[in-house]
């Protein structure tokens, strides 16, 4: 039997990962770890809507000790590592590196010790490009950005990957683009303008959105399509290989946002907070898709339009809930 053991398995991502591995792959054991104060809340979230069982498994990925029990006790065949501290605009470098580099050394160390190792997906991030050039997205083989030039979360991936280079027999190394889609916490841009435009709707907002760069290029993904990859790559991606999760084709953040504004039911202003902005933002992230897609075959189902529908939706239903 597939057993699969999946890190931030009650985040963002690993929900939708979870869901998505149920329906592709019937009869896999799946494994969520999570950490101790999230163990109630993902037994809760997994209860509702799914006839298939999921295990769920306590660690702080950044302790070894823990992450080799958890490791041991599933004894997986392949893990998703999803564990980490996501945002761009994370500036506790120490705890950052701690999750993300200290974490991965963990889960790769605690792989290799099995009687059969593991295969590992690492997500890794687009932005350890830095900057693309729009016409020119960037592909595997180019250097990566600098350390130093744009934040602590893209330093910390780039130096996530200088350790899978020790476990090459095992790690396989997604670069995702942005991603977005329903159950995006509102610190990240998309779900930010969305949550507003739903408090605006019902009333509990002025008619304002407020919002960071507008002019910044990303290759945005459905979070769906996101997930999709991760188990094609799962099942057919070479260990010591890494893949862009891509589309090739940026947009302005100001386009997805003048596209979630029209869907509004009402009719909202646009305002510029200079607490959004960040010093070390990346003028444009954008990928080649054409490696991970001669290799597996996947390629993004869902447009930018579908996430921003399906992320308004979300938010419009979360905010109909606390009113």
């Amino acid at each position: 039997m597939e057993r699969i053991l999946i890190t931030g398995a009650n985040g963002f991502v690993g929900r939708h990962l979870l869901r998505h591995l149920q329906i592709e792959m019937p009869g896999t054991h799946l494994t969520g770890l999570v950490r101790p104060e999230e163990l109630a809340s993902a037994k809760r979230w997994s209860a509702q809507g799914s006839s298939n069982q999921i295990s769920w498994n306590c660690a702080d990925i950044s302790d070894t000790t823990s992450v080799t029990s958890a490791v041991q006790l599933a004894q997986p065949n392949a893990i998703v590592h999803l564990a980490a501290r996501a945002s761009g605009a994370d500036a506790d470098s120490a705890a950052v590196f701690r999750t993300n580099v200290d974490g991965s050394r963990n889960i790769l160390q605690a792989a290799a010790s099995l009687h059969s190792c593991a295969r590992v997906l690492m997500i890794s991030s687009g932005y350890v490009y830095g900057s693309s050039a729009p016409e020119h997205p960037s592909i595997e083989s180019d250097a990566l950005a600098p350390p130093g030039k744009f934040g602590c979360y893209t330093d910390s991936k780039a130096k996530m990957e200088a350790v899978c280079t020790e476990f090459s027999g095992l790690a396989i190394i997604a670069r995702p683009f942005s991603h977005t889609g329903p159950g995006q916490a509102a610190a990240f841009a998309i779900p930010a303008f969305a949550k507003q435009i739903a408090e605006i709707e019902a009333g509990l907002l002025p008619p304002v959105v407020h919002v960071g760069n507008l002019e910044a290029l990303r290759d945005m993904l459905h979070v769906k399509d996101v997930v999709h990859a991760y188990s094609a790559l799962l099942k057919a991606a070479v260990p010591g290989q890494t893949y862009n999760v891509a589309t090739g084709k940026p947009a302005t953040m100001r386009s997805m946002l003048e596209a979630l504004c029209a869907r509004s039911t009402v009719n909202v202003r646009i305002e510029l907070d200079l607490g959004r902005l960040r010093p070390s933002d990346i003028a444009c992230s954008t990928g080649a898709p054409q490696k991970i897609r001669d290799t597996v075959g996947w390629r993004a189902l869902l447009s930018t339009e579908d996430a921003l529908a399906d992320t308004l939706s979300y938010w419009r239903g979360v905010v109909g809930n606390n009113e």
